[in-house]
């Protein structure tokens, strides 16, 4: 610094308590998003070239990983094969969010059976949601619906910088069954012990991913959420089969009273 620099230091210095309120801006203690953004940046191009990599290598070695994923308690598709790993950006901001998103693909369709009403309804609109294509065909009178179900599901890590929480999300999406987990990391989070369980966790061998998030349940808490599910279910479908019923004795009740003894009763 030059003399000059240091003596207009001590000017300002001098002057800037005499400033009064009205004319001193006061000094703002929340960060900007671009202060925001700057911590965040580097640590999600090292995510994004890590998973860029990951992609290539994967795509290169084409490894047989392969995962049965549960499409309900009652359908699963067998042996489905990672492929086609690859970066994608949905965002206009291709630096604050990517995804790396890969599909598992079977040689075989999967069939199920599924009856008539709210639970095929259900079902086909949650294949819908997840972009897995099916065909379905009526069986037994319409009473049910036959599946045909492609085998060809993505799974989706989501990265993406959440700036008013000064972290980085991350939402896995379809990873073995319908379903999306979300998980904030703060910067110094992103080490390399993590990237190695997230590489295995990709590739489904053995890792401890979610027992470093603390995402791990008791066996105890596992079964309650499964009776419970199995519960509702079971509910479900009493009610769409009661239903069901409710339609059939109308239907047989309309025409019992369309016919000419029926006619005939109702006039009297």
């Amino acid at each position: 610094m030059s003399t000059l620099d240091k003596l207009k230091q001590e000017a300002s210095e001098i002057t800037q308590p005499n400033q009064t309120p009205a004319t001193s801006a006061p000094a703002s203690q929340e960060p900007t998003e671009q202060e925001k953004w700057r911590k965040l940046k580097p640590v999600m191009k090292y995510l994004q070239d890590h998973f860029t990599e990951l992609a290539a290598t994967l795509n290169v070695l084409e490894k047989d990983i392969l995962v049965d994923f549960k499409l309900s308690d009652a359908v699963t598709v067998n042996k489905l094969k990672g492929q086609k790993y690859k970066i994608t950006h949905p965002e206009e901001d291709k630096d604050k969010q990517f995804v790396f998103e890969f599909e598992n693909v079977g040689e075989n369709p999967t069939y199920c059976l599924q009856p008539e009403g709210p639970i095929a309804t259900a079902f086909k609109k949650m294949l819908a949601d997840n972009q897995i294509q099916c065909s379905t065909s009526p069986v037994q009178g319409k009473k049910s619906y036959k599946f045909s179900i492609k085998p060809q599901i993505k799974t989706k890590y989501i990265f993406t910088a959440d700036l008013d929480k000064d972290s980085i999300s991350l939402a896995i999406k379809n990873y073995n069954t319908i379903w999306s987990q979300v998980n904030l990391f703060k910067k110094n989070d992103i080490t390399a012990k993590l990237m190695d369980e997230l590489t295995h966790h990709v590739m489904r061998e053995e890792n401890n991913y979610n027992e470093m998030i603390g995402n791990v349940i008791s066996e105890e808490t596992r079964t309650k959420l499964r009776e419970k599910l199995n519960a509702e279910k079971s509910e479900q479908e009493k009610l769409a089969e009661q239903n069901q019923i409710n339609e059939a004795k109308a239907q047989q009740k309309s025409a019992k009273e369309n016919t000419f003894f029926g006619k005939l009763f109702k006039k009297r």
